[in-house]
């Protein structure tokens, strides 16, 4: 596996492992990186799975779930967070807003204060157009988290980052630079991004981001500048526009800060859109990589000033 996919595994499960493979992994560990062997966790049933990721989005062969049914080995309760994300499953709202009918007066001031997990749609906005919780972020990061080395590959604790993003859930004013961790900050935009129910860069344009790969760089740039500009909602459209100006500054300190355009593409790609086939996506994490490096690369030209729309294209 490349190193630069290794580095940002949060977690790696062995599921049913025998006893050849343990004993294997036991000798192996003084070879391991210590930080990558402290990844590696066996679980030892689909139940226990079930606690850190949906098991409905993956494709498990049925002989697995036969195996599983067989074994007699009890069910452990695993360490985990609150949100099992990993594949960008919406989180549930209540009430009418997940039976999709309209909601009462009372209930809609509730969702739009909410930051994390709600449509795009019903955010409470400021007066660029842009979510609180991002512009919070993004503000205090220009701040005081440029020049901090890994900026968004290192995490807080799981607790801490749960407890801001209730902050910003009930709408209360948020002051970052009172915690004083760039880290939070960076960590709380990719949550935002990763538990928006469609990602940013919405589904449908998913396969046609894909395609992408086959166009020489040159020709990349003004398809994309078209196709972001006529085919995203405006309000999609507005907050790429405005993260992806503020990672391209981001880029810009990089040899302090050490993340490159290619570093950041890696960390925030796949919370900017994935497809509604999790193994798919992850199969297209490169080139869902690769279409994040061009954003950040030509933002300016993707991103003008003033961006005027033209002709659609078919893409």
């Amino acid at each position: 596996m490349d190193r630069k996919y290794k580095k940002n595994i949060k977690k790696v499960y062995v599921l049913h492992p025998t006893n050849f493979i343990r004993v294997m992994l036991s000798l192996m560990k003084p070879f391991l990186n210590y930080k990558f062997g402290r990844k590696l966790s066996y679980v030892n049933r689909l139940a226990e799975l079930e606690q850190v990721l949906y098991l409905d989005k993956l494709d498990i062969p049925d002989e697995v779930k036969q195996y599983d049914l067989s074994l007699k080995v009890p069910v452990r309760h695993l360490a985990t967070s609150d949100s099992r994300s990993v594949f960008h499953t919406p989180l549930p709202l209540s009430g009418e807003e997940e039976k999709g009918g309209e909601a009462s007066a009372g209930h809609a001031a509730r969702a739009s204060r909410r930051q994390f997990g709600v449509r795009l749609e019903n955010l409470q906005l400021d007066d660029n157009n842009i979510p609180k919780v991002l512009s919070t972020c993004v503000e205090y990061l220009e701040k005081k988290g440029m020049e901090v080395v890994g900026i968004f590959r290192r995490s807080p604790a799981t607790a801490t980052i749960q407890t801001w993003k209730e902050q910003f859930n009930k709408g209360h004013e948020v002051d970052l630079e009172s915690h004083g961790d760039p880290h939070l900050a960076a960590v709380l935009i990719k949550l935002f991004l990763r538990e928006l129910p469609e990602p940013l860069l919405t589904f449908n344009l998913y396969d046609p981001i894909l395609a992408l790969k086959s166009r020489p760089t040159e020709e990349k740039v003004s398809v994309v500048h078209i196709m972001l500009r006529e085919r995203l909602p405006p309000i999609n459209f507005d907050i790429l526009k405005y993260l992806v100006r503020f990672l391209a500054k981001v880029s810009a300190h990089e040899e302090v800060n050490k993340m490159s355009p290619s570093n950041i593409s890696i960390v925030i790609g796949p919370n900017l859109i994935w497809g509604t086939n999790p193994v798919a996506s992850l199969a297209a994490l490169g080139d869902i990589n690769s279409f994040t490096l061009l954003l950040i690369n030509h933002s300016s030209e993707i991103f003008p000033e003033q961006t005027k729309a033209s002709k659609t294209e078919e893409y």
